[in-house]
């Protein structure tokens, strides 16, 4: 049998090959231990520029695995080396790739100006040498830094643009992660179902050409759809599949990911400890790899999960925490919600003033982020706290603006929400006939999505009308479903609020 040499630049570079191949099987610490290899055998190879090229290249596949176990700290060293070593070959592509992930780990670290920045300066770089699988790839970055900030028009511009170059290029993998993309902003926008088309399309293609990361991206992303239409039970199964890939290849920032999702499924199935556990773990791993947006939304989703429980001191220090992570990296969505969600706190505690200036703080932000789902529930909560007053017609006006958006959106939650209010404002005007009707629609929503707490909180408030109208025989069979449903959910706050309330 003949024997088959190498030497040190060829076995170099097919140790580099093999990692490409262990990165895309999602085996991180095999791929880095190949690229270390590789790495020696480079610096015995004497021709200077055949070995500055050779260490660039392990440079750029230790980037990526990095990437993937989201070790921000090295990925931004073998960057910052990257970019010097291609400076020094004057190789303007490769440069290019350097300012690229520079941006990425910026980017990834919720510095999102810095990340923009390197992403032109790489842009101009990569349009400049032809570099069209490279010029996608920033377009594609930069639209996700758009709809970070809001800028929804601007990011699915450049969503788009890198979508047609990727498919003029015939690069599938590329084509997946701007089909995700477009998917992610469409559902923010809150157009679920050509979301939902966008990412069975990019699932389609990651399945068949085997790309496992990808493969989790597309089931976490389908999970967020199924739950925004009330199939919770099938959300859990989509994100239960998403973190078991991530946990198998090592990648913490999406495993972060999952754990929060499955810990809002939770908190939609009215089991708020059981959520709370999955945020604190998501957290613990988001403080780990200082994944600074990710803190943020953790924090956020643990004050809801602390207000649902009545600890409303708990859920104001996580919303504060939250709040100032948001300003600080410029996530407007982000910072939205942590407003409206202090202002339904304040308003349980009965702080009324500070609860409104929140709501319009984040009615404002809102509005500038064109996030309309977060802008449906500070109209629901504007709506609330004027019924609270007896401001009936300013209450009214916020509940036809929120029926309006609940027609774009196409969210029976929402729709839900609406009825349930107005069949409340039809009670405070004494219109017994209509408010019974809205209150039996809103439940017959939250019943088909299986929303158990907005069930209970619908029961609650159609008691109190019922009560109001001298039905008093009736309104006391509601106030017992509603307190039921506190109770199989331990929602001591709804618990608490109904044993403050004498005639419950």
């Amino acid at each position: 049998m003949r024997s088959v040499y190498f030497t040190p630049q060829g076995l170099a570079g097919i140790l580099c090959s093999r990692a490409g191949v262990c990165l895309l099987l999602g085996q991180g610490e095999r791929a880095l231990a190949d690229l270390d290899r590789a790495w020696g055998l480079a610096g015995g190879v004497r021709q200077a520029e055949r070995r500055q090229r050779l260490q660039l290249a392990c440079l750029q596949g230790r980037i990526r695995v990095l990437s993937l176990l989201s070790d921000y700290a090295g990925m931004r060293a073998a960057a910052e080396e990257a970019l010097e070593v291609s400076r020094s070959l004057r190789d303007r592509k490769r440069e290019g790739d350097a300012l690229n992930e520079l941006g990425r780990v910026h980017h990834f670290q919720g510095e999102h100006e810095p990340a923009l920045g390197f992403y032109r300066r790489s842009l101009a770089i990569r349009q400049e040498v032809g570099d069209r699988v490279g010029e996608a790839v920033n377009l594609n970055n930069m639209g996700l830094i758009y709809n970070t900030w809001g800028e929804k028009l601007q990011a699915l511009e450049h969503l788009q643009r890198a979508l047609t170059i990727r498919q003029e290029i015939g690069d599938r993998m590329g084509e997946a992660s701007s089909l995700s993309n477009l998917g992610l902003v469409h559902f923010y926008l809150g157009d679920f179902e050509r979301s939902l088309d966008y990412h069975q399309r990019s699932l389609a293609i990651v399945q068949e050409i085997g790309d496992r990361v990808g493969i989790a991206v597309s089931l976490n992303n389908l999970g967020g759809i199924y739950s925004g239409l009330g199939e919770h039970e099938r959300a859990l199964d989509h994100h239960q599949r998403a973190l078991t890939i991530r946990q198998a290849i090592g990648d913490r920032q999406g495993e972060a990911v999952s754990l929060n999702n499955l810990g809002l499924e939770c908190a939609h199935l009215g089991e708020f400890q059981r959520a709370l556990g999955f945020y604190h773990r998501s957290l613990t791993i988001s403080r780990e790899i200082g994944d600074r947006w990710s803190e943020a939304l953790n924090l956020n989703l643990m004050g809801k999960g602390h207000h649902h429980l009545g600890e409303n001191e708990e859920a104001l220090d996580c919303l504060h925490r939250s709040l100032v992570i948001a300003r600080e990296i410029g996530d407007r969505q982000e910072e939205a919600e942590s407003l409206c969600n202090l202002g339904e706190v304040f308003m349980d505690r009965g702080d009324l003033q500070e609860s409104e200036g929140a709501f319009q703080q984040a009615n404002k932000v809102a509005a500038g982020a064109d996030a309309k789902s977060v802008r449906a529930d500070v109209l629901a909560g504007l709506a609330e706290l004027h019924l609270s007053r007896e401001e009936l017609l300013p209450a009214e006006e916020k509940i036809d603006e929120l029926k309006s958006l609940t027609g774009q959106l196409g969210s029976k939650a929402h729709q839900a929400k609406g009825l349930c209010l107005k069949g409340r404002l039809h009670v405070k005007r004494g219109e017994g006939a209509p408010a019974r009707a809205a209150f039996g629609e809103a439940m017959t929503l939250f019943k088909e999505l299986r929303n158990e707490l907005d069930l209970g909180k619908v029961c609650f408030y159609y008691a109190q009308g019922l009560a109001e109208l001298g039905e008093a025989r009736e309104a006391q069979w509601y106030r017992v479903q509603a307190k039921e449903i506190f109770a199989r959910l331990g929602a001591k706050g709804w618990l608490r609020r109904m044993s403050e309330q004498r005639d419950l």
